[in-house]
């Protein structure tokens, strides 16, 4: 296969940097001998690791429902659910507060300021509620109320993304998830016609 021609010239060392820059002409040959690609300085990635590191969802309830008159009927109960290890983008070049690029890791071993992702286990996520529900039945309609109050909290909300990134300080992460919601009220009817 002939060397690839850029700008005019044949060259066979090409490297790929962004989809902006297109092919880029470098004389540069890679050291593969070690098994081991160094990150030129100004690219970050996101990695996933090769052996998950997976954790567990426990979820759990307790409803007591009962019955009551005028064809009432009643639930109400504890609903929670514990996501041990939280999966989330955690960069693993992050600075200490205050130390910029001086203080991040991969800076001051190897001259990289970029972050370095990798998707790992960050923290547990919580959610707690008592749920309570009340329905009435007569000639074939039904009439609902459900109310929830909850509270729902985690370190890396639905982008999976903690703003603090700085291991020591993880704990600053914790508070409401972006979808927890106190309170939540619904009703709902199904009437029977009776010219059907």
């Amino acid at each position: 296969m002939p060397p690839i021609s850029f700008n005019g010239t044949q060259n066979p060392f090409i490297a790929v940097t962004t989809f902006r820059q297109g092919l880029i002409n470098t004389s540069v040959i890679p050291d593969l001998s070690k098994g081991i690609l160094p990150l030129p300085s100004n690219s970050g990635t996101t990695t996933y690791p090769a052996t998950p590191m997976r954790k567990e969802i426990h979820s759990f309830n307790l409803l007591v429902e009962r019955e009551l008159p005028w064809n009432f009927t009643t639930q109400v109960g504890y609903v929670g659910t514990r996501a041990v290890g939280q999966m989330g983008f955690i960069n693993i070049n992050a600075s200490a507060p205050g130390t910029a690029n001086a203080g991040r890791p991969l800076f001051v071993a190897f001259g990289n300021a970029n972050d370095i992702n990798e998707i790992l286990p960050y923290g547990t996520s919580t959610y707690d509620s008592l749920q309570a529900t009340l329905t009435r039945r007569w000639r074939g309609s039904l009439l609902g109320a459900v109310y929830t109050w909850s509270k729902a909290i985690n370190y890396a909300d639905n982008d999976a993304n903690p703003r603090i990134q700085y291991m020591p300080e993880k704990e600053r992460n914790r508070g409401p998830a972006g979808y927890d919601r106190t309170h939540n009220f619904q009703g709902y009817t199904v009437y029977d016609l009776p010219f059907w």
